[in-house]
């Protein structure tokens, strides 16, 4: 983590430097490592802002670190295109190593039918999921796939449907460089 967490920081300083951002003189906690804080937390924590404030808290890498509310407040002020800005920066960085994770439902009947369904038993819940982008509940699976930044699939898993996208990536990492990882 600490390797990431090293890379996250200098090209969020770079490309604050290289806008010319300035914080405020009485912040103690600059807005690159607000930056960092919520890369960490989608990198590392499946975007647990919380466990990653514990984290970089504790190994000394934010010295001080804001209280969740005021944290959430800075980070909500970061324009959307400064965020575009790192993550082309972080892509420039590894060219050869740029790859598109995304996750689509996939499933196996209509939520009416899911209560007598055989072909996959309830454990809890498991195959219950919800998908934002259609606003909907469904049951069955969670297509986890990755491509890289010219299209080209690299792998597909499925999961149950209640899985997270980052819970997918995790289980897939055997496929990205060791620098990554």
């Amino acid at each position: 983590m600490h390797r990431e967490c090293i890379l996250f920081y200098r090209v969020c300083e770079a490309y604050l430097t290289k806008k010319g951002f300035r914080d405020d003189p009485q912040a103690r906690m600059t807005t690159t490592e607000v930056l960092l804080t919520a890369l960490v937390a989608a990198w590392c924590f499946a975007n647990n802002l919380r466990a990653a404030q514990k984290a970089l808290r504790q190994s000394g890498l934010v010295p001080y670190m804001l209280s969740e509310s005021r944290l959430n407040r800075r980070w909500h002020q970061i324009k959307p295109e400064d965020w575009q800005g790192i993550l082309s920066l972080l892509a420039q960085a590894f060219p050869e190593e740029t790859f598109l994770v995304d996750s689509c439902p996939f499933a196996v009947c209509h939520n009416q039918r899911a209560k007598r369904s055989r072909l996959y038993p309830d454990a809890g819940g498991a195959y219950w999921g919800y998908c934002a982008a259609k606003q909907e509940y469904f049951y069955g699976l969670r297509a986890h796939t990755i491509v890289t930044a010219s299209g080209r699939p690299v792998e597909v898993l499925l999961l149950c449907g209640c899985s997270h996208d980052l819970t997918g990536l995790k289980e897939m990492q055997s496929i990205f460089p060791q620098a990554l990882v």
